[in-house]
């Protein structure tokens, strides 16, 4: 379904639309991952169910954060990538142009789509996924 939806959307050009096509193979990489192991696959479940609350109550925050966007998602991934040693600015929520910066450089490291925008691939690299 989700080559699908990228398919479908490479003439329309949404991003969101992309990063929900991104999310959902990155999902069905993770079940293949987690179905040998019952720890894992309980984590799994946690995680997958609190994106699913989330998405019900359109906070996009786990699917795909981008300049502009406050919140606690944009503090974790602050953290994460300060972490990494590749954001130095303040851990304030706040999604600034330091921290676009900080997710290109993250994802050119990673060999990930270089657009500055955490979405799911970028997320589960750095392991907020």
């Amino acid at each position: 379904m989700s080559a699908r939806l990228k398919e479908q959307n490479a003439q329309l050009g949404d991003v969101q639309l992309a990063q929900k096509a991104e999310a959902m193979a990155l999902e069905a990489e993770q079940m293949d991952r987690v179905a040998a192991s019952p720890a894992a696959k309980s984590a799994y479940i946690k995680r997958s169910k609190q994106r699913l609350y989330l998405s019900q109550k359109g906070k996009r925050g786990l699917i795909m954060l981008k300049e502009g966007d406050v919140g606690l998602e944009v503090e974790r991934l602050q953290k994460a990538l300060a972490k990494a040693g590749l954001y130095k600015g303040p851990i304030d929520g706040k999604f600034s142009e330091d921290l676009t910066e900080a997710v290109k450089s993250f994802q050119n490291s990673k060999h990930l789509k270089s657009d500055g925008m955490a979405g799911p691939r970028t997320l589960g690299a750095l392991g907020l996924y």
